[in-house]
């Protein structure tokens, strides 16, 4: 009887490995999608730039440059 339980706890704790295997990849996968999903916005605001329209003329900056100036 003790010999028939082991299998069957051991089937398990594979099952439950390849389950967690799984949701590994999955994890795996959607934090790769939302990485180039954030990779894409950043470049794309790097890209997007504002006219401001100020005394002495227009300057164009992207937002990255707009945060990062002091002025």
């Amino acid at each position: 009887m003790k010999q028939a339980r082991a299998p069957k706890a051991s089937l398990f704790k594979s099952l439950l490995d390849q389950e967690m295997g799984t949701q590994a990849k999955q994890v795996e996968l959607i934090t790769l999608l939302l990485l180039v999903v954030v990779i894409l916005v950043v470049l794309w605001l790097w890209q997007w730039r504002l006219e401001l329209h100020a005394d002495t003329g227009i300057i164009h900056l992207n937002v990255f440059e707009l945060l990062l100036n002091k002025n």
